[in-house]
């Protein structure tokens, strides 16, 4: 039983893409092939935990919402982005040369970087640091209006999602970069 987002394309002309998640990929797929006449093959799969489902649905629905059709669907249009998409996702982080120094809290001794937050949307990442590892560190946060707050983020997110989704902003609004 493999749990992730999953994204199938219609083999089809004119087809769509569906969007979804599952807590078993294999059984969603054979629901599909009943419920759908047209042929479907996976493209995009990422893999995560049973509660991290909707979150990651939600960033993919939000990433690709220029190509929405109607409910989970989507079109064809964004399939070149599909890989990309799920690479950005499974990307790892280096950690920096701070990592090993002992830092003093009221559960007693840590290492900086397992003191560090860790990333809203990539909690196996620590939150991205502003100016300098090491004492006074600041760490890069976002506005999220799903969580109605500022939260906390890897470089990884705010390289490989957070700046093109405010390019992509930026585009629709008719904006020069």
């Amino acid at each position: 039983m493999e749990t992730g987002i999953y994204i199938y394309e219609e083999i089809v002309e004119p087809g769509f893409c569906k969007l979804g998640f599952s807590k078993d990929i294999a059984t969603r797929k054979k629901q599909h092939k009943t419920s759908n006449p047209r042929p479907l093959r996976l493209i995009g799969f990422f893999p995560c935990k049973l509660n991290q489902l909707r979150h990651y649905e939600s960033m993919a629905k939000w990433f690709f919402r220029k190509f929405h059709y109607k409910g989970e669907w989507y079109t064809k249009d964004m399939i070149p982005y599909v890989q990309n998409f799920i690479e950005s996702l499974s990307g790892i982080e280096t950690k920096s040369d701070t990592k090993n120094q002992i830092v003093m809290t009221v559960y007693g001794p840590v290492t900086r970087y397992n003191n560090r937050p860790d990333c809203f949307f990539f909690p196996q990442l620590k939150a991205g640091i502003m100016n300098h590892a090491g004492e006074g560190e600041t760490y890069r946060t976002v506005w999220w209006p799903d969580a109605h707050a500022r939260v906390f983020v890897s470089e990884h997110f705010h390289k490989k999602i957070w700046i093109p989704m405010q390019q992509q902003k930026r585009r629709q609004a008719g904006v020069a970069q």
